[in-house]
């Protein structure tokens, strides 16, 4: 079914009924087709559909957005969230500025990735010497209970799962052994940190980040598991734009991959960049 609303957006709906649900995913899912029709009949038609589509996604995206929490599958049952389908809407968003590029698609889904990631994440968890808590949740979020350890020397636990809580700050490490087993460790840079690689993502075409001018800058290999091999520092005298075309978090920190310019090949802390 497809209509225009009162203000002149375009639904492409997934569920013929009334009133719409105006679901999110199956309304891209059919710019998809739009997109592919346009592009093998040229038919003008499509095109002017296929736009139309682009607009009610940035123009209604805010009322989808669940700020730190994950997106509403749709505007009629608010209520109806699902991590499966946040998780589609970054895929889907990615594949938008993929088709249009249209570097807002690639900021959207930043947007959801930072407020839900992907949870499913394993690993050793680094603590720096001090203090550290451990909170076990209730189902609803609430804190169930609390425990403090301290280190004279850093150390590490297992943890398999990287997540946000809802109606906690950040995000949060649930750790599997040691003494805090079974306990929730909030995310802290340099204080409780999970080492490696995760949340991965991928851009194409390279995204233009910019590197504001006399600052330095520093672009850095690592492994598979996350470690530095090597890293290289570039000075700019001037705002210096170069390409990415992937972003990771390597141990706590989100790093861009750089496709040109001064560190080609190499990952750049993200908060650094102008993105």
């Amino acid at each position: 079914m497809v209509w225009v609303d009162s203000q002149q957006h375009l639904w492409l709906e997934e569920y013929p009924r009334n009133p719409s649900d105006r679901t999110l995913n199956g309304h891209m899912f059919a710019i998809f087709g739009m997109w592919d029709y346009w592009r093998l009949t040229q038919d003008e038609r499509a095109k002017k559909l296929y736009q139309g589509g682009l607009t009610m996604v940035v123009d209604y995206f805010p009322q989808f957005r669940n700020t730190s929490w994950v997106s509403h599958y749709c505007l009629q049952h608010p209520e109806a969230l699902s991590d499966k389908y946040h998780l589609i809407h970054v895929a889907q968003l990615l594949i938008l500025f993929s088709m249009s590029r249209n570097l807002t698609f690639a900021r959207l889904a930043d947007d959801l990735i930072r407020d839900y990631p992907p949870p499913v994440v394993s690993g050793s968890v680094l603590f720096a010497a001090g203090t550290h808590e451990g909170v076990v949740f209730t189902s609803a979020g609430t804190v169930s209970s609390r425990k403090k350890i301290t280190l004279s020397r850093a150390s590490t636990a297992p943890a398999d799962r990287r997540i946000r809580i809802k109606g906690q700050p950040g995000f949060w490490y649930r750790i599997t052994a040691g003494a805090l087993a079974g306990h929730h460790v909030q995310e802290k840079w340099a204080i409780s940190t999970l080492q490696g690689r995760y949340v991965n993502y991928e851009y194409y075409p390279a995204r233009r980040v910019t590197m504001n001018a006399n600052t330095q800058y520093v672009g850095i290999e690592f492994d598979a598991a996350g470690k530095t091999v090597s890293q290289v520092t570039f000075t700019t005298t001037t705002a210096t734009a170069f390409g990415v075309i992937g972003t990771a978090i390597f141990n706590g920190r989100e790093h861009l991959l750089a496709d040109s310019g001064p560190f080609a090949g190499r990952w750049v802390a993200r908060y650094t960049l102008v993105t």
